[in-house]
């Protein structure tokens, strides 16, 4: 087998850890062919182990997906944390809001198993799935002071549309012929942020 169809997993195996490696595994064909093109005999056979030795840990490929997209989930609540530390809440909201469309670009295989997959909402996903999305919530709470319930609620599901919108025509090379002049795809970005977030607080 080739060195590119052979990921980290393979090195995380042979220091005993299969459930490691496995996910390591997973991660690099997801990020690589898509979550649809996982399949337990693939990633086994990336990490060199029979076909029957993911199901000591993993009941079945959506039982491994899953356990990716909550280490997902969990490296993009570290990525958000990592940002907030403005004091501004306006700020915040739009470093939160930059750091979700980062990650995005970053691991677009990975962001599109933790959102566009189906899992969100079902099983052990639903409450890092909720926790990401009331992470920009309290960002809109933020920036509306005395607004009721009802209205941060709306506002957080418009921002986070456009958010998924945006993330959606960026990795289809989208954004192009939107952008007027020179303007390049991250001043692009941080118009639409902007215009967004300034729509929130309206």
């Amino acid at each position: 087998m080739s060195t590119s169809k052979r990921p980290i997993g393979v090195q995380l195996y042979h220091h005993g850890d299969l459930r490691t490696a496995l996910l390591a595994a997973a991660r690099h064909t997801i990020e690589q062919e898509g979550f649809d093109a996982l399949s337990l005999r693939q990633v086994a056979e990336q990490v060199g182990v029979s076909s029957a030795a993911p199901y000591r840990h993993f009941k079945d490929k959506n039982a491994l997906l899953a356990a990716v997209a909550v280490e997902g989930f969990a490296a993009l609540q570290e990525a958000c944390r990592s940002v907030r530390d403005f004091r501004n809440p306006r700020k915040r909201l739009m470093a939160d809001v930059r750091a979700l469309i980062d990650f995005a670009a970053a691991r677009p295989g990975l962001f599109r198993l933790m959102f566009d997959s189906g899992l969100p909402g079902d099983g052990e996903t639903a409450e890092p799935a909720l926790l990401a999305y009331a992470s920009v919530e309290r960002g809109v709470a933020a920036v509306l002071p005395g607004r009721s319930d009802k209205a941060i609620k709306a506002r957080t599901i418009f921002l986070w549309s456009m958010l998924h919108g945006l993330i959606v025509l960026r990795r289809n090379h989208g954004l192009k012929p939107f952008m007027p002049g020179e303007m390049n795809e991250d001043e692009a970005i941080e118009t639409l942020l902007t215009s967004a977030i300034d729509a929130v607080r309206r």
